[in-house]
């Protein structure tokens, strides 16, 4: 599997790696590792990326990661054209305990 090179469906894949994360929980960076890794061997990266479009925190002092309590504000950033319009609503409830989890059909 590669990763999407075009941003606008890379923010669909990344929508679905928040999903394999529980929302208020914590995880070392092995922990973060681990969950990423049978997705793609470039764990890391998807790692970095999913900090870059604010969906996962990470503790400078602890590096501690954790799900973004609130939905990250794309307006007039780099990120505002590339994030799917469902984004919004789905990443809301899912970060508030209200939405299920969805399955990616590649």
């Amino acid at each position: 599997m590669s990763f999407p090179f075009k941003r606008k469906a890379r923010a669909h894949v990344l929508l679905y790696l928040v999903n394999l994360f529980d929302p208020g929980t914590t995880y070392t960076e092995q922990e973060v590792n681990d969950i990423l890794r049978p997705v793609w061997s470039d764990f890391a990266y998807l790692r970095r990326e999913l900090v870059n479009y604010g969906y996962l925190e990470r503790n400078s002092s602890s590096g501690i990661y954790r799900l973004s309590d609130l939905t990250p504000q794309r307006a007039k950033t780099v990120f505002e054209p590339e994030a799917p319009e469902w984004e919004r609503v789905w990443l809301a409830s899912y970060l508030s305990g209200n939405a299920e989890r969805f399955i990616l059909n590649i």
